[in-house]
């Protein structure tokens, strides 16, 4: 089993991205869309956490909770 270790951020607008730690600190989970013109890099970002957290297992960690260890970090709120 993989064991990931998490955390959410919490933005004033209500909505819940996610970071995972690693060896250099705590990360933004992140994708990229490209194109002709150029790419554009967006954080991970829902309404909830539960969804949050299934769109990064289904699309980064490409798996299902099943199969994970998830360990969750104390969350952070932004202002």
């Amino acid at each position: 089993m993989k064991k990931i270790k998490i955390r959410y951020v919490e933005h004033r607008k209500g909505f819940f991205a996610i970071q995972r730690k690693t060896l250099f600190g705590w990360k933004f989970i992140k994708f990229e869309v490209s194109g002709n013109g150029g790419s554009v890099i967006y954080r991970y970002s829902e309404k909830s956490k539960n969804k949050v957290l299934k769109k990064v297992l289904d699309e980064f960690y490409k798996t299902c909770k099943k199969y994970v260890t998830i360990v969750e970090y104390p969350s952070l709120r932004i202002y």
